[in-house]
């Protein structure tokens, strides 16, 4: 390496040609910073593991210097004045005993690389692939950091490496058991395997961590609802559009489970594959749930239209009608026996004509009926539920 002062010859530290252009230099550097970060991640021994890092560092100060055209410019300058002018000589640095320090030369002490650091702003510049390499060297260098563990998670985790973030996660909570934000990121990761319950539990505990974040609630209920535990995701639901009343998506979501409620409220026919309401008492409710779900304001109009669907049908289902039934025809039947029975054929019989009004008035009564009442004798016998509501 040839240096003068405080000045690095990149030139001559990495073997380059100051002829080259920007983009020469960038694919030269590029081999060599992969060769030397591969070393540092194998290196038998603290020293070497040093010596590779700096090399790396030095890297990475070469790749400023050289590929910015107007530094590049400056840079060549400095370069020509420090070349022209005598090296002074670099006294080695002593320690008390008169022995040189190990690592170092010219009393510059070996400098160490914030790999963790690295990593973030390669994250806040949008190079997932540099900031993977950079967090990996940082959980290296130092496997205690619980953040690096942590950012590492996250990026394997949005790289689709879901195994190896849940182990990271594991590691970073581990060392910082009351990092809400790991327990959080374990809640996505195991929901990212369909592991339902494995996820609301992390995201039970980084609520309980962190009791006013929205976010986090907000996804408690998104693994509450996919399994299908829809009470307590409305509970999570509704804490959290408290404080975020404009959130369209949980004004949706909220809708959504008062819709269920409403599904859930109907008579599933086996034969025509519907869903009916089939008492008075489920008219009353479906009437009262659809209330709820509009009271939020639904932007989702798909949503909005079937909720006003089931409120008509509701509704509707309370009005009465007439429809006959087969079991009618007996009545009928017994009806004809009877008058054809009585004297002259009974039908210029007062009896006949009594009879005959008051087989009118049954059959009317008998097929006067509510409409959910209609639905629910078209049910099979082992459809309908035990419990008459009053008709």
């Amino acid at each position: 390496m040839t240096s003068t002062g405080e000045f690095r010859d990149h030139y001559a530290e990495f073997e380059l040609d100051p002829a080259d252009s920007a983009e020469e230099l960038g694919k030269k550097l590029d081999v060599q910073q992969r060769a030397w970060a591969g070393k540092a991640s194998r290196a038998p021994s603290a020293d070497k593991r040093r010596e590779a890092e700096d090399r790396v560092a030095q890297i990475t100060e070469a790749r400023k210097e050289l590929l910015d055209p107007a530094r590049r410019t400056a840079y060549d300058t400095r370069r020509t004045q420090r070349l022209r002018a005598p090296e002074p000589k670099a006294k080695p640095q002593q320690r008390a005993g008169g022995k040189s320090l190990p690592g170092q030369q010219g009393g510059d002490a070996p400098r160490t690389r914030d790999w963790l650091e690295a990593a973030r702003t390669e994250v806040r510049r949008g190079n997932p692939t540099a900031a993977l390499y950079e967090a990996q060297q940082a959980v290296h260098f130092d496997d205690t950091n619980a953040d690096a563990w942590q950012l590492l998670g996250a990026l394997h985790l949005d790289a689709g490496d879901t195994a190896a973030a849940i182990q990271e996660f594991r590691r970073s909570i581990t060392l910082a058991p009351r990092n809400a934000y790991s327990h959080f990121l374990m809640g996505r990761a195991s929901r990212a395997v369909n592991d339902l319950p494995t996820a609301i539990t992390w995201h039970l505990k980084a609520c309980a961590l962190e009791q006013d974040n929205t976010e986090y609630r907000i996804y408690l209920g998104d693994a509450l609802y996919a399994a299908g535990r829809y009470d307590e995701a409305l509970q999570h639901y509704e804490r959290a559009l408290t404080d975020q009343p404009e959130h369209a998506g949980l004004r949706n979501q909220i809708s959504s489970i008062w819709s269920l409620r409403a599904e859930g409220a109907k008579t599933y026919h086996p034969f025509t594959q519907q869903r009916l309401i089939t008492s008075a008492e489920a008219a009353r409710r479906i009437d009262g749930i659809v209330d709820q779900a509009l009271a939020v304001q639904p932007t989702d109009q798909e949503l909005v239209q079937k909720l006003h669907t089931d409120q008509a049908a509701a509704r509707y289902a309370t009005g009465k009608t007439w429809r006959g039934r087969k079991s009618m025809f007996g009545i009928v039947l017994i009806f004809a026996i009877i008058v054809y029975a009585l004297p002259d054929g009974g039908v210029a019989d007062w009896t006949g004509n009594l009879l005959l009004l008051a087989t009118l008035v049954l059959l009317v009564r008998l097929g006067w009926k509510p409409r959910w009442w209609h639905a629910r004798k078209s049910l099979p016998p082992n459809a309908v539920q035990p419990d008459w509501s009053q008709s």
